[in-house]
This record gives C-alpha cells, structure tokens and sequence, in this order.
C-alpha cells in the first residue's frame, strides 16, 4: 500500500522529469554541436565549464520559479492542500526534487561530453585538452584543483539561485509574476551590496566574502578572495548555510499560505455611483480591446525588464574600481550591452505573457466563445507585445548612446551587435509558440532555448554538408574560420527564419487549439 509521501514523490518525479529531460538534451545539444563543429579547436574542459554556467544560470530561476508558483497558476493549490499531508512536506520535496533536477542536469552533462570524447577517440577524432591550462587558469579558491573548484562553483552558483527564486516568488499567482519579484528582489540585494562596497564597507575580505557567500548566486564571485583569505573558508561556509537555510525556511513555512485579502467570501457586487460616473464607454471596435488588453498585460512585465536593466547596469558602475561617471561614452555602451543581453529575457517573458493567459482553462474556452476572429485575436496580441518587447528594450538604449555621444557609424564597426535583434525577435516568437503548445511558463522558457536556435542550427548543418562536399567557395571551404560578416549575416538569417517558423507555429496552435491540454 502506498503511504501519502510515497504519492507525493511520485507526483513531483513526474513534474519534474520533463524539466530535467529539456535540460539536459539542450545541455547535450549544445555541447555535440560545439564539439560536431569545433574538433581539434575546442577545449572540452572550459567548453563544459562556460555551458553549464551560461545556460543553467537562467534555467535555475525558470525551475526555482515553476516550484514557487506552479500549484496556484494551475489552480491546484487547494487541491493539494485537501491531501492529507502537511504543506511543509510538499514545499520540501518539492525543493528537494527541484535541486536533484539541476544537479543532475550538472552530471549528466558531464557524463555526456566524457562518453563523446571517448567515442570519438575510438574513431581518431582527437580534441584539444587543456586540463593543464585549464587546471592552472580556471576558477580556484575550493580546492587545490581548479577544475574540481568550477564544478563546485557552478552547483553553488546554480543552487543559490534556484533558492532564492523559489523562496522570493513563493504563492504567486503565476510563474510570471513570481519571476518579476525574484529579479527585482535579487537585484537589490546586489545593489545594495555595490553600494556598500562603493561607500567602502567592504574593504576586507573577512567582510566581504561572507556577504557574497548569501548573494544570490555569490559563490562564483567569491573564488578569488578565498584565495587571498584562505583562512575564512569555514566561515563563509557557515554564513552561506546559515543564509540560504534561512531562505529555505521561509520557502517551507509560506508554501501554501495565501494572503488572507485573497480569500474573502463572494459577496453582491456593488459600485458607488461616483465610480460608475468615471467609467470608460466600451471601446468601438474588438482591435482596441484586444490592444487594450494586451498593454494592460505586458506593461508590468516590460516596466520589471527595464528595472532589472539599470540594476544591472547600476551594479557593475558601482562594483568598477574606476569612476563610470566621468567616461559617459564607457558607460553609454555599458548600459548598451546589458540591455541587449538582458533584453532576450524580457522579450522572451512578454512572448509567454502573451499566450499564457489566453490557453489558461478559464480564459481558453472564454474568448474563443466571444464573436471575435481567431486570428485578429492572435496578430492583435502579437504584435502588440511585439512593439512593448522592442519599445522597452530599445528605447532605452538608444537614448542611453544618444546621450553618452554614440553615433551609428561607431555601432557598425561591430557587427556582431546586429544579432540582438535578430535573437529578441527569435526569443519572443520562440516563447509564444513554446506557451501555445506547452501551456506551461516554465516548459515554455525552457523549450524556447532550442527553438529560438533552430534557424541557425539549421543553416550552420547546411554549410557543413556543403563544406563536406565541396559545395563552397575556397575561403569557406578549407577548413580556415570563416569572415566575421559572413557569421554574423548567417546568424541572423537563422534567427529571422526561428523567428517567422515560430509565429506561424504559435499562431496556428493558437487558431486551431493545439497544445497540451495536461493543463485543465
């Protein structure tokens, strides 16, 4: 006979399987294509090392998010408080199960590049090793292996940021909203701490080591003062536990408590006549409804991107030695940088915002019921999350060049900087077709990954098979690394096919209802 905590591991092993499933085959993914391309150019060691950082970074917050507020945006949450078990137990198995996910996607990574290099030697394909340099150059600060320190500094790193998303976005209504909390809250502890260091606060390592050690994602940051400081190791190791155990805590005891201001019993609807007085006519036409809508959707989302921005931005001018203020043009493409980057988080967010809602079960059979075409419904919201995603990255960052002296002519001697567009725009439409068909936020942020890189993926496999066979001139066909223009024109061209393939997709589940209805 099963005991109530045997159903309970059951349910979460099956939750989160399918997230450790797409974890790890993008992780494996990316690596087989890195070392299919790279052979003899790529450095295994620090190949895993950047991969693993780089993407399970951000996929740390999408689980730790999923954990905080999954039950309430499925409307499961009363359901499970119904069980006869305690919601302290289910918070810690969840996070149990939420951590084994991650870490687990770590080792089978590193299982999976072992086995590839393995294989490929049976078949004289041999890879450049750099354990030595690696060994000698890399992350240190753990243990006399730097290799052996990376590994540890990513399961901290990735470890500490799934905590503290899971214990600030803990009984939001929706992974979204949670999202948008976890990124404000964590930024402001980073703030806070730039601007302590700035004041100089944190002058000693005795200090500083320690706060960093309870920052979100602190650990990877704290390497090179251990070094210096060897002797305080035990205590940044106390005061990290004794920190994020205080996070957990909090996740465990609020898991499941909804504020009481949510939980009022119906009562008659009634307005004062002052209120009904200063109500807006109904819009004329279903286009300005659905316009209307949508902004009132995604302009929070669009608002916590651009605060996440100038944190980041904020940050790193305070963290820098050197004064940001008196070198504008610095800080100009300073601000540049971080809102590109950071603007393929927002445009992916606002794509799953813009479906989310809709193939929700309350609002699925609602709209479709309502005398509006399918279609106008979709391009309506489409695009006009489309125009928030660009208005609110870009916006910003070309008065931010405008005001430091940036001209057009100084961007274009970087090429490479017409990929962001191309990627937010593959992002955005990438999360929209993930939502429709996955009707989940956090499946969908992480499907959306390889779906955004299909395009390029796709056109890189064509060159090579025509590089295989001759097919190519002689400056793409003997094996020399090909121009910077021609990488960046083929890497746009592969993000603006992900990003037309995408819209149609999302927009054909959208109009005929496909997608997992696992959901209702």
């Amino acid at each position: 006979m099963r005991t109530s905590m045997h159903s309970l591991i059951w349910k979460e092993w099956h939750e989160h399987k399918c997230k450790l499933a797409s974890i790890v085959t993008i992780l494996c993914a990316l690596s087989a294509y890195i070392l299919f391309a790279g052979r003899d150019k790529v450095d295994v060691l620090p190949m895993v090392y950047t991969i693993g950082l780089c993407c399970l970074l951000p996929l740390a917050i999408f689980v730790g998010l999923g954990d905080a507020a999954g039950e309430r945006s499925r409307d499961t949450l009363p359901f499970l408080q119904s069980l006869p078990i305690s919601s302290r137990r289910v918070a810690a198995t969840k996070l149990a199960f939420g951590l084994f996910t991650l870490l687990a996607a770590i080792a089978l990574l590193i299982l999976f590049v072992c086995a590839w290099c393995v294989v490929a030697g049976a078949f004289d394909v041999s890879y450049a090793s750099s354990a030595a340099r690696f060994v000698h150059d890399g992350p240190r600060g753990f243990t006399n292996n730097r290799w052996v320190s990376a590994i540890l500094l990513t399961v901290l790193t990735v470890s500490s940021l799934y905590i503290w998303s899971a214990s600030v976005g803990v009984n939001r209504k929706d992974e979204i909203s949670a999202g948008a909390a976890a990124v404000i809250v964590m930024l402001g502890c980073w703030l806070s701490f730039a601007a302590l260091v700035k004041l100089g606060a944190m002058d000693s390592e005795v200090l500083a080591a320690p706060c960093l050690a309870v920052l979100p994602g602190g650990a990877i940051a704290i390497a090179d003062l251990i070094r210096n400081s060897e002797g305080i190791l035990g205590l940044v190791c106390i005061i990290a536990l004794l920190g994020h155990g205080a996070l957990i805590a909090r996740y465990v005891r609020r898991f499941g408590r909804v504020a009481e201001r949510e939980n009022y019993s119906p009562k008659e609807g009634t307005v004062p006549n002052y209120v009904l007085d200063k109500i807006a006519p109904p819009f004329d036409s279903p286009l300005s409804a659905i316009v209307w809508k949508q902004l009132r959707e995604s302009w929070v989302i669009a608002l916590a991107g651009l605060a996440a921005t100038v944190g980041i931005v904020v940050v790193a001018a305070l963290g820098d030695s050197t004064n940001y203020l008196s070198r504008p043009k610095e800080l100009g493409q300073l601000f540049a940088g971080v809102s590109s980057t950071f603007g393929i988080v927002t445009a992916m967010v606002i794509g799953i915002g813009v479906c989310l809602y809709d193939v929700s079960p309350q609002l699925n059979t609602f709209w479709r019921s309502r005398p509006i075409h399918r279609d106008l419904w979709f391009w309506s919201k489409a695009l006009t999350g489309l125009a928030i995603a660009i208005f609110m990255v870009y916006a910003p960052t070309l008065g931010a060049l405008a005001a430091s002296g940036i001209t057009l002519s100084d961007a274009q001697r970087e090429p490479q900087m017409f990929i962001f567009p191309a990627l937010h725009l593959a992002f955005f439409a990438a999360a929209m077709s993930m939502t429709c068909l996955a009707r989940h936020a956090v499946y969908a942020a992480i499907l959306s990954i390889p779906a955004a890189f299909a395009g390029p993926t796709a056109i890189s496999g064509a060159v090579m098979a025509a590089a295989h066979f001759g097919w190519l001139g002689p400056s793409l066909g003997d094996g020399r690394d090909p121009p910077e223009l021609y990488m960046v024109t083929a890497s746009v061209v592969g993000l603006l096919l992900s990003f037309s393939a995408n819209i149609v997709l999302a927009w054909l589940a959208m109009r005929f209802d496909w997608g997992r209805k696992g959901r209702y």
